[in-house]
């Protein structure tokens, strides 16, 4: 990945090594830490038994990171919530995404995800209340019309959720989730060349998305064009292997190409990927498998 050779040829010194942690932690989607992101700092503590002073001092190494998680800084909390989006746990991210917003509502960045669990979770009122304050506060930005087309997106307005997300497209051509929103609306209604196109353009824009890779291949699952639907899941996996809904579509293929035994391993992988029990992937994924142990016998 290019993020990858950029961080690796940034000269971090010492005093700044956790900035390292903190750009792999964005680029992996997880929370790093290592030794280069702690600094060392003096504690002072009381000592009752000196007769001279009851003051001592002590050097301490302290991580940076785990330091600004535990004081729940909202660019630490975002890397957390994006984690467990990502692997399926919507409800964990919610409640992530509210503390944040309790602190900073106009934490901008945190809106496409905030949206994606509202969408999750079935939430159009507290969606429908994000977009009017976004589009009473900030209309001129493409955040804003993307929570807009988010709440038509959820109630099942699909001509007029697109309408909101081409706005959002025309004004900031470089927002990934827009892009990939765009798409799900006609994929909604079964337009795959246009679905495909939407996605293909976020995966041509934004090389390290693996969502718009796993889109791509969902609807080459559904036309049934199986050899290259496998290409797109096996190309999101490299980029990110920890979402379950990937390995659900690589069974789903297994399974259709009559692999029972390649196909149980994957659903099974995914299942133990899957945090949250009482997700609709977790669900999917137990039928499948499910299906998968009938074939079997």
């Amino acid at each position: 990945m290019l993020e990858l050779h950029l961080i690796d040829n940034i000269p971090f010194f010492e005093v700044n090594g956790w900035l390292k942690d903190y750009y792999m932690s964005r680029i992996k989607q997880n929370f790093l830490t290592t030794d280069s992101g702690s600094v060392e700092v003096e504690v002072f503590k009381e000592n009752p038994s000196s007769t001279i002073s009851k003051r001592s001092k002590e050097i301490l190494k302290v991580s940076v990171l785990n330091t600004l998680k535990l004081n729940e800084n909202c660019d630490i909390m975002y890397i957390l919530a994006d984690k467990c989006y990502k692997e399926q746990d919507a409800r964990q991210s919610y409640e992530i995404i509210k503390r944040i917003l309790d602190y900073d509502f106009y934490y901008l960045q945190i809106v496409p995800l905030y949206c994606a669990c509202l969408t999750e979770l079935d939430k159009p009122g507290e969606l429908y209340y994000l977009a009017h304050k976004l589009i009473a506060s900030n209309p001129s930005l493409a955040i804003a019309w993307f929570a807009v087309g988010s709440y038509y997106f959820l109630i099942k307005k699909y001509d007029i959720a697109r309408k909101y997300f081409q706005k959002a497209n025309q004004l900031d051509k470089d927002f990934a989730a827009s892009w990939i929103a765009f798409g799900h609306c006609f994929a909604s209604q079964n337009e795959s060349d246009q679905a495909m196109a939407a996605y293909r353009t976020a995966a041509r824009l934004f090389p390290g998305c693996y969502i718009a890779n796993l889109c791509i291949g969902m609807e080459y699952l559904r036309t049934n064009n199986l050899k290259t639907a496998m290409l797109s899941f096996q190309e999101a996996l490299k980029i990110y292997d920890k979402d379950p809904a990937i390995y659900n579509e690589i069974g789903v293929i297994h399974y259709k190409s009559k692999l029972y035994q390649e196909a149980k391993a994957v659903f099974t992988k995914g299942l133990e990927l899957c945090i949250d029990r009482d997700s609709t992937m977790y669900e999917t994924l137990s039928k499948n498998l499910g299906h998968t142990y009938r074939k079997l016998g």
